[in-house]
């Protein structure tokens, strides 16, 4: 738990102040989403079975 005053380090700030504690994983992790789903568009990739990306 973090003390009064101070945030751990892992947190982001938002615009009014308050944390907002993953919300850098999140992004991060639906660009890597969006990135393999470009990636394979360009590429045309043709699976056998059918891909759903979720993010």
């Amino acid at each position: 738990m973090a003390r009064r005053g101070r945030r751990p380090p892992y947190s982001v700030s938002t615009a009014n102040g308050t944390a907002a504690p993953g919300a850098d994983d999140d992004a991060s992790g639906v660009a890597a989403v969006s990135e393999m789903l470009r990636v394979i568009l360009v590429s045309s990739f043709r699976p056998k079975r059918t891909l759903q990306f979720v993010a």
